[in-house]
């Protein structure tokens, strides 16, 4: 029964200024699941959100000398030009293209291309067909293999088999001209490869064969908001780019504002721009110059990766994505990208090359992002020694310590994940090898003197293009853009040894205990080391414990050093005793009374007697008792060891290295996410992510193998006859995990304004899945844990938070009965997981003795979050209370209405915020 007397107000959106703190965090609004429809609007924010912090210009020069080199044929390839009438000398102009500006943008299209192809035509030579097509694309998306949004760049160049290009270009025609007459042009026999090639109506052009997308405006003066606009639009392009093609390391995107040519390029570190534009047709020379290089140019020099190719099995050669060799179809003709198989070198420490065949895509969420690691990651086999391997490709930044630094710094253990191979790839430094140490500068500098300068005198239209196309990113934000918020990375491949699946994929109530535990067990290890975000796994698949397998994004407090237990450095606290006494409380052990002692300095006897009385307020001791009652360790639920009463790291000199770092929005710590204080990143927050992963798993999910629960699944619209629990799920899997986050601060914050266990059980614990009835009581302990230590800094539960939470573990693993899933009936969801993971190990048992076996089914990548159907919520709003609102007359009375439904995606319409802190809480098998 709803509660009547507790209503979250939701605030609005917050400012986007954000405090320094020790652990940066950045909203991972960029980040989506696989198989997630990515919206245009979420993929407009996201760019948005990477442009606000990474965009960086250079003099137009330094741009065309970094990146294009100079034709040593530049005059006669211009002779040429003119000499076939694409270059029309007496105009001064390209004859395809207009010499006024006009309103339409489709004239521009096709001209654009034209002009392009002819000098991509005469770069190659008569004799030679380019291997690289400028097509005119407005009308069409490319085809995406990610469930893309329906961008649309204007022009692109794309590759192909040099003899396949004619056949292509008739293909689009015959298309184009089935849909202008709306039927299926006839096609005789002549056209059967055609038909067998190209069966289907509409041909596409396919984002994994794009090389630079364009962005055309019919008009050279554009104001800063149109600027900014389709600067945003062109990135949304490149990311996709970079989304889709796994061996793509940068990227390259242009700009025509009718005859100015904008130019731009995008690795992981982010944006750079040219500072000015080229005028195409007074500036023949360097628009040759530009198109010339990407129909000829090495692809490697274009942004592909040299120590990636094509694996196609045993009987054929590797190639790579780009060579002639591969058919135009090539990736249509597989199920998924997620499997294709690609041949990946990886050396150890002696420089020794190891080959690793990819068999499935584990996780690619974060392939797209502009700036940030990128990450990806495969499961994978060493090709020479056959052993099953799991493969982290990222972009790390040369500020932070590497991940393969942080498993040595741990050392070997049970519960940590161990490395087969680590290496850094030569020669993909962002700064020093991509862009060649190109001369950089915040996009708003030279602009803004720019405008000051143009304003002195009647600026020219090209002027004012110039200053508008730099200046238009300014007003993404405020934060102020520095050198140093833009870092260098590079690219860093990580193997490890063993593979799992995500806990959301567990096969028993005892194994989602067990894996959370094991996960405790690796953080004691430990110590001296703080996570953003946590693996755990099994050992094997049956047999369950848990590693902790990804330390990306870890700190290190190399301040920190063995130090003796607490119980060594007692201080002397003479009073402590006396006004425990004085007060009628129920008096210490002796080994209790000298924990306490040994608390820090920083808290006084008062304030300790403060805690212990808290203490044992939480624990639903009666405080007030005859002196006659001794409270020892096992009293305050607290396990004593030597080994475990170590004082903890504090992180003190620890300072945030530069650049973004991505979090979990979901599963953050609220004291992590409030702006408005300075937090140290410590095991509670840690803990309190913990927290909010299980209670989301218990809000979300149905049994074993991570079923949607059915109040979660496609509705087409929420009906008023929806019972109240209905709604209420929803509101709370939305206002707590899939809502902005000043939302989602403003709730959990609230939530935590009301410590009582009577509030969690009443707003949260009754809303789980009847399966998750065992999980009731850890979370409740953990709630309690958690209270006690955002109270009490000083406390144990702050310094010692896992002790505690791992017993709670082990004490629900004593009560479960061994036949649980049985008792509740959740046979068919074990029966169906069981058959998942015994298919998956069965593929992988033929990749390794079969090294031709390709799989047909794609289910996505397992690491990542799978569609989520779309659903509605039936409670609350941004500016209404969501816990004690009546849904019909027979539901308890409340001051509150319920609003008119909302529509939302179940764990959606942000969902790629949701699941990807699961993702990395992973089952590990060993084979």
């Amino acid at each position: 029964m709803p509660a009547s007397g507790v209503d979250y107000q939701l605030q609005g959106p917050s400012s986007s200024s954000r405090y320094r703190s020790d652990a940066l965090i950045k909203s991972s609004v960029t980040l989506d699941g696989a198989g997630v429809s990515t919206l245009t609007e979420h993929v407009l924010k996201g760019v948005e959100a990477d442009l606000r912090f990474s965009t960086r210009a250079t003099r137009l020069n330094d741009f065309l000398d970094t990146f294009f080199p100079k034709c040593d044929n530049s005059s006669a390839l211009f002779n040429t030009l003119k000499s076939i009438g694409a270059y029309d000398a007496s105009a001064d102009r390209w004859k395809s293209l207009l010499a006024q500006p006009r309103g339409a943008e489709l004239p521009y299209y096709i001209a654009f291309a034209d002009a392009a192809n002819a000098i991509g035509q005469a770069a190659c030579g008569q004799n030679e067909a380019p291997k690289r097509f400028w097509l005119d694309r407005h009308s069409s998306k490319p085809k995406s293999f990610t469930h893309a949004a329906a961008n649309r760049p204007d022009v692109v160049n794309v590759l192909g088999n040099k003899d396949d290009w004619e056949m292509l270009s008739e293909a689009i025609l015959k298309a184009e001209v089935c849909d202008m007459f709306k039927h299926r042009a006839k096609v005789d026999e002549t056209d059967c490869l055609y038909k067998e090639q190209y069966p289907d109506t509409k041909v596409q052009v396919s984002w994994v064969r794009t090389i630079v997308p364009v962005e055309i405006k019919p008009k050279t003066v554009v104001k800063l908001e149109e600027a900014q606009k389709t600067i945003t639009q062109l990135c949304g392009y490149m990311r996709q780019i970079l989304r889709e093609q796994y061996d793509r390391q940068y990227v390259f995107g242009m700009i025509l504002f009718h005859s100015s040519l904008s130019l731009w390029y995008r690795d992981r570190s982010g944006l750079v721009g040219a500072d000015s534009n080229i005028d195409i047709h007074n500036e023949p020379d360097r628009f040759i110059r530009v198109i010339a290089h990407f129909s000829t140019a090495d692809p490697f020099q274009l942004g592909w990766d040299r120590t990636m190719k094509l694996y196609r099995g045993l009987s054929e050669k590797a190639v790579y994505s780009h060579s002639p060799e591969i058919p135009l179809n090539y990736f249509e003709t597989l199920p998924s990208l997620h499997l294709v198989r690609w041949l990946i070198t990886v050396c150890d420490a002696d420089a020794k090359p190891h080959f690793l065949v990819t068999i499935r895509a584990l996780s690619v969420a974060r392939s797209e992002i502009m700036c940030g690691r990128g990450t990806l990651v495969w499961l994978a086999m060493d090709l020479a020694k056959k052993e099953v391997v799991v493969l982290k490709q990222s972009w790390r930044p040369l500020t932070s310590t590497s991940e393969n630094d942080f498993y040595g710094i741990a050392g070997p253990g049970d519960h940590i994940s161990r490395v087969y191979l680590n290496h850094e790839v030569p020669g993909t430094r962002t700064f020093s090898d991509l862009r060649k140490d190109v001369h950089t500068y915040p996009f708003h500098q030279r602009s803004t003197s720019q405008a000051s300068e143009t304003a002195k005198r009647k600026a020219t239209p090209d002027e004012v293009l110039h200053v508008n196309v730099i200046s238009g990113l300014r007003d993404f934000s405020d934060f102020p853009v520095t050198a140093e918020t833009v870092v260098e990375r590079v690219l860093t491949r990580l193997v490890l040894k063993d593979y799992g699946w995500p806990l959301k994929y567990f096969l028993t109530m005892k194994e989602f205990l067990t894996t959370v535990h094991g996960t405790f067990l690796g953080k004691i290890l430990l110590n001296s080391l703080c996570f953003l975000t946590q693996k755990t796994g099994l050992l094997k698949l049956f047999d369950t414990s848990g590693r902790i397998s990804d330390m990306d994004h870890s700190k290190h407090d190399v301040d920190y050093h063995d130090p003796a237990p607490l119980q060594e450095k007692l201080l002397n606290r003479p009073n402590l005793l006396t006004y425990i006494a004085l007060g009628q409380y129920p008096l210490m052990s002796d080994g209790l009374s000298d924990l306490f002692a040994s608390l820090p300095a920083s808290i006084d006897d008062t304030e300790l007697v403060t805690y212990y009385k808290a203490l044992l307020k939480s624990l639903s001791i009666e405080i007030k008792k005859s002196n006659t009652h001794i409270v020892s360790f096992s009293t305050i639920v607290f396990q004593i060891s030597d080994d475990l009463t170590k004082m903890p790291p504090s992180f003190a000199s620890h300072v945030a290295q530069h650049g973004e770092r991505t979090g979990t929005l979901p599963y953050i710590s609220h004291k992590i996410l409030d702006k408005a204080v300075n937090v140290v990143h410590v095991a509670i927050h840690d803990m309190e992510s913990f927290f909010w992963v299980v209670i989301y798993i218990c809000l979300t999910r149905a049994g074993p193998g991570g079923p949607l629960r059915h109040t979660l699944k496609s509705l087409s619209e929420a009906d008023d006859n929806d019972t109240y629990e209905t709604r209420k799920i929803r509101a709370l899997v939305y206002f707590f995990f899939d809502a902005p986050e000043s939302d989602i601060l403003y709730n959990k914050r609230k939530l935590f304004d009301n410590p009582g266990p009577e509030h969690l059980q009443e707003h949260i614990l009754d809303y789980f899945d009847p399966y998750f009835a065992p999980l009731k009581p850890v979370v409740l302990e953990w709630w309690r844990i958690l209270n006690l230590a955002y109270h009490f800094r000083d406390g144990f539960e702050y310094r010692f938070p896992i002790l505690p939470f791992q017993r709670a573990i082990e004490e629900a693993l004593q009560r479960l009965p061994d036949n649980y899933e049985e008792i509740t009936g959740v046979t068919a969801f074990y029966e169906a997981e069981r058959s998942r993971r015994e298919g998956e190990l069965d593929l992988i048992r033929k990749a390794l003795t079969e090294c031709d076996v390709l799989e047909t089914t794609d289910t996505g990548p397992v690491w990542d979050s799978p569609e989520r159907p779309e659903t509605h919520v039936g409670a609350g709003s941004y500016d209404q209370g969501f816990v004690s609102v009546p849904v019909s007359a027979d539901t308890p009375s409340s001051p509150t209405p319920l609003p008119k439904s909302k529509k939302f995606r179940a764990a959606g319409d942000h969902a790629w915020y949701v699941d990807v802190f699961l993702d990395r809480l992973s089952f590990f098998i060993n084979f």
